[in-house]
């Protein structure tokens, strides 16, 4: 089985042939009358369509005439049983991609891509229309601008260029028509297979370079499973290879696997491997390396060097896509992305949020507890890439018990004072990164959980004396992050909160209006493979950000002192960054929570001592 390109979901075949779920090519009767769209019943009618076909627009008249002879010497010496519409049958029609799968939903399933040799516009049937295709790339090649998106799907036997020679998958499969797949599961690879569902042609997915089929998993589920296609008459083809977890990519190298070589260091973009003694080198430019070792490596091989039996290897980052060609990974991520199953506390007492320029802020005494866990998963095709991600903030419950003292010293104005200012005014407490591995199908794929944990402060307004507030709150059934399917990007941004009884703000004042928020911010930022370099993997980063807000107005009526409210909120933010085939992109969402008063009142002016 050929190599296929990676490509994104941008543009459905259907926009290619103008025909999705029809059993012709979609096209319109011809000037004589010739009806393209029907399936001829014999030769006559067959020769009657090829003579009907037009030559596509922008395609030299002599050379689709050309194409047409070739296959009219193939019609006029076909058995007459081969133009009745059959099942695919044949090795070459046999599908190799049956694998797990992730739909737009996030269910779990299995997924294949159509197959059915010589229908070039992959309307389901093989038919006289399919030589459009090849008149449209004729003698394109492997070196051609569209080769990888467009051309290359017309190259029926597989030698690089558009020709003549790509006509007899036409001849040979003429009439094969698939109308909808049986899914079939077994005890063993070798059967016998039960029959538990189907899946029609028309609820595949078109993606630029293929039609996606897939169907959700049965209740009772069994270790092997199989498709085979059917034609209008339900007619079975060429049953599919049995069903495999992943399609691994034939370029990757696994580090640490038998036989293979071993570690002995990463260092940027560049690997040190050990050969066993005498072995040939088995890696070369163009290959892709994984290992597991230091937080995990994926790299595109550049160029390889080798002294004795060291290798030295130069590359540059990879992506999940160039190893895994297609299959969904979502139990194997989930129990890497939610260990440890542990809460974590930590002591916010004593962090000086800022001190100078005649402004102190402090938490006299506070606490965090929170378990870090998120909810990842994703799905690759190989005609597709990347056609489900889906990375979420999970748990709960958040606990914050913060109690913040500000004093100024006739400040007025803005804290801080500008974007630069920023790092005065917050304060990384600690960071903390969990690594972990899995293999899957030898491939050892590594996740690195990193957390950082910001406390911080910001405010406005003509401050000059004392401010102390308390805040208690707790953010449960939390849900928030984003999912990219087919439909774009989904957003979340769900919590449950409630606040504690923090009693009224201590003020000892004489200044102006005034607001300030205290926050703590926890990022949890989930990296394929720990490599933060841009273009290394699919990237997730989630900002959690409970805090309090409190707002004081001074007044004179009917006496002297502040009105006060004190809110409490969670603002929520996350990156999900893209770095697959035909979608290099950053996809950036913040949310501002709703801001819930927690208490509210008046505290008249401390008369200052005598």
């Amino acid at each position: 089985m050929r190599n296929q390109v990676l490509l994104i979901l941008l543009v459905g075949v259907c926009s290619l042939s103008g025909a999705c779920g029809s059993s012709g090519g979609g096209m319109a009767p011809s000037a004589d009358g010739v009806n393209l769209s029907a399936t001829p019943h014999n030769r006559a009618e067959a020769l009657a369509q090829l003579d009907a076909l037009p030559a596509p627009p922008g395609v030299d008249k002599e050379v689709f005439a050309e194409i047409k002879t070739a296959m009219r010497e193939i019609l006029e010496t076909a058995d007459p049983s081969r133009f009745a519409s059959i099942a695919p049958i044949g090795a070459i029609n046999r599908i190799e991609d049956l694998t797990t799968g992730i739909d737009d939903s996030g269910a779990k399933g299995i997924q294949w891509n159509y197959k059915n040799a010589g229908d070039y516009d992959m309307n389901r049937q093989v038919n006289i229309n399919d030589l459009t295709r090849i008149g449209v790339h004729f003698h394109k090649n492997t070196s051609s601008p569209d080769w990888k998106t467009a051309a290359q799907f017309a190259d029926g036997d597989g030698n690089g260029e558009v020709n003549l020679g790509d006509i007899v998958p036409i001849g040979v499969n003429f009439l094969h028509t698939v109308a909808a797949y049986r899914v079939e599961g077994a005890d063993a690879t070798a059967g016998p297979f039960t029959l538990i569902g189907q899946v029609p042609y028309s609820a595949g997915t078109p993606l630029l370079a293929g039609i996606r089929m897939y169907h959700h998993l049965p209740a009772v589920q069994y270790p092997v499973y199989r498709v085979v296609p059917i034609d209008d008459s339900g007619n079975q083809g060429e049953p599919s290879s049995p069903s495999i977890e992943f399609l691994i990519s034939e370029k990757t190298r696994i580090v640490g696997g038998p036989g293979g070589p071993t570690f002995l260091s990463h260092v940027g973009n560049n690997l040190k491997l050990m050969l066993p003694a005498g072995e040939p080198t088995p890696i070369a430019p163009g290959d892709v390396v994984v290992g597991a070792e230091r937080g995990g490596y994926l790299l595109r091989v550049l160029d390889v060097q080798r002294t004795g039996d060291q290798l030295d290897i130069a590359g540059e980052p990879g992506i999940l896509a160039d190893v895994f060609l297609q299959g969904g990974l979502a139990d194997m991520l989930d129990d890497l992305s939610q260990v440890p199953p542990a809460v974590y506390t930590l002591d916010l007492s004593g962090q000086v949020l800022h001190s100078e320029k005649s402004l102190t802020a402090t938490i006299t005494a506070g606490s965090m507890a929170f378990l870090p866990q998120a909810d990842v998963a994703v799905n690759y095709n190989q005609y597709g890439g990347v056609t489900y991600l889906r990375g979420l903030a999970l748990g709960g419950p958040l606990d914050l018990d913060m109690t913040v003292e500000l004093f100024a010293d006739n400040w007025s104005g803005d804290f801080p004072l500008t974007p630069d200012d920023v790092p005065f005014f917050e304060h990384k407490m600690t960071g903390f990164t969990f690594d972990f591995t899995a293999y899957q199908n030898d491939v050892p794929v590594t996740m690195a959980l990193q957390y950082d944990v910001y406390v911080g402060i910001r405010g406005t307004g003509a401050l000059d004396g004392t401010y102390v507030a308390r805040i208690v709150s707790t953010y449960d059934n939390v849900k928030m992050g984003g999912i990219y399917n087919s439909g774009g990007i989904q957003d979340f941004n769900e919590y449950t909160p409630s606040h504690g009884a923090p009693g009224e703000p201590a003020i000892s004042t004489t200044g102006g209006d005034f607001s300030f928020t205290a926050y703590v911010r926890p990022e949890i930022h989930t990296r394929l493979y720990g490599n933060p370099v841009p273009g290394n993997t699919e990237d997730l980063a989630l900002t959690l950000a409970p805090q309090f807000t409190l707002t004081g107005t001074r007044t004179t009526t009917p006496e002297a002192g502040y009105d006060y409210v004190l809110e409490g909120s969670m603002d929520t933010s996350y990156v999900l960054a893209l770095h697959h085939i035909g979608l290099e992109s950053e996809q950036t969402k913040s949310f501002v929570g709703l801001r819930d008063t927690v208490v509210s009142g008046f505290i008249p002016d401390i008369p200052p001592p005598p």
